[in-house]
């Protein structure tokens, strides 16, 4: 009998240093979360540079955008110019290159509706943020059979150590920090929602007068309990910053938060709905719910187990299978 925990053991994936083209991602299938060598998207700008964007998406998170120099149009299929081709059947139609004079009407409904950034989540240092080149004895491991991604690094002497996990039927995010640099202030985390985007990165961060994000907060000294209400033209989503302790939450800019614990530990989840206000897991809830999905998963699925073979290709075929 295959021992399938001990066999995703020693296949989890393990980063040493920050690799861009490598980044790992926690989800459920429906959601996904994709963080750097930090276990969150602290280096969002370098990432985004590269080519390969660090993004928090869903399977209902899209946005269109309209056109036109007062942005007021909404052009429909029936707008754009179609190509006649010669058939076996007969004449057909297809939007298949752009006619003259027809630009803007064939640019936008291929281009829209594109995939949505819900949000970023990443470190910042005594409220800047931080490069890839001042983090030391960088280590983190995504765990297969629970679906978490834990992350290890240090910055001026400090010891950061992050888990960062999906639930497995609701789009919430979960996020565990321990760092004797919460308590004195320094690490802090930013929050911020970028406008919609057809880049690789599905994020626009230039035009704030775009969409609007509205709050509705219940922080108390024992809770925090953040509504974010998000409005993109005509695409509004929620997203729900919650944790069993109190956070204080500063807003730095039109779309950005930044919150941090007055202890060694911050614990909290950001949940995620486009119809209705989402629900509040704590974190334990999220890692444990996380496992439940996970341990269904690997222990239905089929498997290869090679331990113990001579080949010494053995290993890296099972790694791939």
């Amino acid at each position: 009998m295959i021992d399938r925990k001990a066999l995703l053991r020693r296949n989890n994936p393990h980063l040493t240093a920050w690799d861009a083209k490598s980044p790992l991602s926690v989800g459920n299938g429906e959601f996904a979360f994709t963080a750097d060598i930090t276990g969150l998207q602290t280096f969002y700008r370098e990432q985004r540079e590269l080519h390969v964007p660090l993004c928090t998406m869903s399977q209902w998170g899209w946005h269109s955008a309209p056109a036109g120099e007062n942005r007021d149009i909404w052009y429909r299929p029936e707008d754009v110019v179609k190509t006649v081709y010669e058939s076996p059947k007969g004449k057909v139609s297809y939007a298949s290159e752009v006619q003259p004079g027809n630009e803007e009407a064939y640019h936008w409904m291929r281009e829209n509706p594109h995939r949505l950034n819900l949000a970023r989540i990443g470190f910042l240092w005594e409220g800047r943020e931080i490069s890839p080149e001042e983090l030391q004895n960088t280590d983190q491991t995504l765990s297969l059979h629970e679906g978490v991604l834990k992350s290890r690094f240090e910055i001026e002497g400090y010891v950061v150590e992050t888990e960062t996990v999906c639930a497995g039927a609701v789009d919430v995010l979960g996020v565990s920090v321990h760092s004797k640099a919460l308590s004195e202030g320094k690490l802090s985390v930013l929050l911020a929602f970028p406008y919609g985007s057809k880049d690789i990165s599905a994020s626009d961060w230039e035009h704030e007068a775009w969409h609007t994000t509205a709050i509705e907060s219940a922080c108390s000294e024992g809770l925090t309990d953040v509504l974010f209400l998000r409005s993109l033209d005509k695409d509004t989503y929620q997203a729900r910053l919650a944790s069993g302790s109190y956070l204080k939450l500063s807003q730095i800019g039109r779309h950005a938060w930044i919150f941090a614990s007055q202890t060694d530990r911050l614990e909290f989840t950001v949940s995620f709905s486009a119809e209705k206000t989402p629900e509040i897991l704590d974190f334990p809830a999220v890692k444990a719910d996380s496992a439940r999905k996970w341990k269904a998963f690997w222990e239905n699925c089929g498997m290869i187990d090679f331990q113990g073979s001579k080949d010494p290709r053995a290993a890296e075929l099972e790694r791939r299978i």
